[in-house]
């Protein structure tokens, strides 16, 4: 197994900069196919400059795109957690396969981001109970360690969150590597799917699989 990392701080902003950053790791996942882990491990830090960067919806439109590429990588995606956590890693947390944070993890959509949660909103409500999502996204709360297990948000705790990660992909079964783009996407979707149109994308990337074995 071959894991690629990549470190943020939990109050990062939206930026040209990290659209490009999830964009170049994104290519470089997809043109090797000895990856099948990535890790967004956020950590606490100093909040971003203000100012630096305007912020329009075209901005936005980037920053969804580069996510949905993310969500569709062929490789198990883990988010740890460690300090305040914000918008950005709020949205990627949302699209990984295992979550994991600290004790310390907290959770909230600081200052103007709580009018920018875009596809987030979506993201979250088909993954958590209403009553959390409007704590979280539209009443603006800030979630600690112990809600967010309690919310689903998040997996486990523990105070060593990416060897924890190490030590659960290592316990996976191998097939569950194989295609995991395809099972990801049938559960997010699942929730929005009717049976008749989900059924036909079942059955062939089954197909697929039984194939290749």
């Amino acid at each position: 197994m071959e894991r690629l990392t990549i470190n943020f701080t939990g109050s990062a902003a939206i930026t040209s900069d990290m659209i490009e950053q999830l964009n170049q790791l994104c290519a470089q996942v997809e043109n090797t196919p000895a990856i099948d882990q990535v890790l967004f491990a956020f950590a606490g830090g100093a909040a971003p400059a203000q100012g630096t960067e305007s912020m329009d919806v075209g901005l936005l439109h980037k920053w969804e795109k580069a996510l949905r590429r993310v969500e569709n990588l062929n490789a198990l995606l883990i988010a740890t957690t460690d300090g305040a956590c914000g918008l950005v890693a709020l949205s990627i947390i949302a699209i990984a396969d295992l979550r994991l944070g600290t004790p310390d993890s907290t959770f909230a959509l600081r200052g103007k981001d709580i009018t920018l949660p875009g596809m987030l909103i979506h993201r979250l409500t088909n993954q958590l109970a209403a009553n959390w999502v409007r704590l979280l996204l539209v009443l603006g709360n800030t979630l600690c360690a112990e809600e967010a297990l309690a919310s689903g948000l998040l997996d486990r705790t523990s105070t060593q969150p990416a060897a924890l990660a190490e030590d659960l992909a290592m316990g996976m079964n191998p097939h569950a590597f194989t295609d995991i783009r395809v099972r990801r996407k049938l559960m997010l979707e699942a929730c929005h799917t009717s049976y008749e149109d989900t059924i036909g994308l079942s059955l062939s990337a089954s197909d697929r699989t039984l194939r290749q074995g």
